[in-house]
């Protein structure tokens, strides 16, 4: 700062060179740092969601083969599969005509839908062979007979 006769002067001198180039590599330092930080965190995220989608595919198999299982139980007492009409439910609550029910045989009904908030989806097979498929998930889409129907075959 200088003094003159018309007042005060602010007068900036220029910084020295050395301090400007130290003061642009910290610039570059901390930009390089944000880039990586950034990059760290998109790759383990799309892991992250990889991860999240192989989890809900492997909870949705599981789920059909406990809803087969329960199939196989209601099967076992009452001498028949549930009807299309009366489908899943059936496992849960007692069906009008059937008297040796000795459900529930699963816990609530939030164990009929799939990781993706989708029914299960229920194709009573009359005469059925072992391993027939009876319950599937329409998978991620929530369209069935596309290629991410999941199953369970035992």
């Amino acid at each position: 700062m200088a003094i003159s006769q018309q007042g005060i002067s602010l007068d900036y001198a220029p910084r020295p060179r050395g301090v400007r180039v130290r003061r642009a590599w910290l610039w570059v330092l901390v930009s390089v740092f944000v880039l990586v930080l950034g990059l760290v965190w998109l790759f383990r995220t799309r892991a992250a969601i990889k991860q999240r989608n192989a989890a809900q595919v492997t909870k949705a198999i599981v789920d059909a083969a406990l809803l087969q299982m329960a199939l196989d139980q209601f099967e076992g007492y009452a001498g028949r599969l549930p009807t299309a009409e009366e489908g899943l439910g059936a496992l849960l609550n007692p069906p009008p005509n059937v008297t040796d029910w000795h459900g529930p045989y699963i816990r609530n009904a939030a164990e009929l839908t799939d990781p993706w908030g989708n029914p299960y989806i229920y194709h009573p097979a009359p005469g059925r062979k072992a391993g027939q498929i009876l319950v599937r998930s329409a998978g991620r889409d929530g369209k069935e007979g596309t290629a991410d129907d999941i199953f369970f075959t035992p």
